[in-house]
């Protein structure tokens, strides 16, 4: 082959890889678009179900005994924590009940995989509002907030708040 011919053959080598790079790089963004659109879609939904689970707790409650096979041990693992919690917080430990509201939250979330989504959405959004917010005390309270949910009670307000 003579060398022209050689210097076409790299250079349309070295094009074809390049335009398997661009295609490559397009579908990534594209890959990262849908993903980031998905994730805005899920956390509407775990807002909403939030929303929905506040504005009718006991229903909620309702729905959770009668849909999620794991109702019972929630039940129980929730109402220990929000005693302790509420004794560590007014001891002063707002940090720690903060740590004992979340550990709690993903233990639960842990427990239910993939059963009671609904559940699992509230849990969820309470955990985005505690990501949020700058102090434990805030951060205590919107995990609280959950669990109050499924304990049947609406939300509280914080003390102060």
């Amino acid at each position: 082959m003579n060398k022209c011919c050689s210097a076409f053959v790299i250079v349309a080598l070295l094009s074809a890889c390049l335009n398997t790079e661009d295609q490559a790089s397009n579908q990534n963004n594209t890959v990262r678009e849908k993903s980031a659109e998905s994730k805005e879609k899920i956390a509407q939904r775990q807002q909403l179900a939030f929303e929905n689970a506040s504005a009718a707790p006991k229903l909620f409650r309702k729905g959770l005994k009668e849909n999620c096979p794991h109702f019972h041990p929630i039940i129980l693992t929730t109402a220990e924590t929000i005693q302790l919690g509420t004794r560590v917080f007014n001891a002063g430990g707002i940090s720690l009940t903060n740590r004992i509201y979340e550990g709690t939250v993903y233990k639960i979330l842990f427990t239910l995989k993939d059963d009671c989504m609904e559940l699992s959405d509230v849990l969820q959004a309470g955990i985005a509002k505690a990501d949020s917010e700058e102090s434990y005390h805030d951060k205590a309270w919107a995990l609280r907030n959950s669990l109050d949910l499924i304990m049947g009670g609406p939300p509280l307000k914080p003390p102060g708040g």
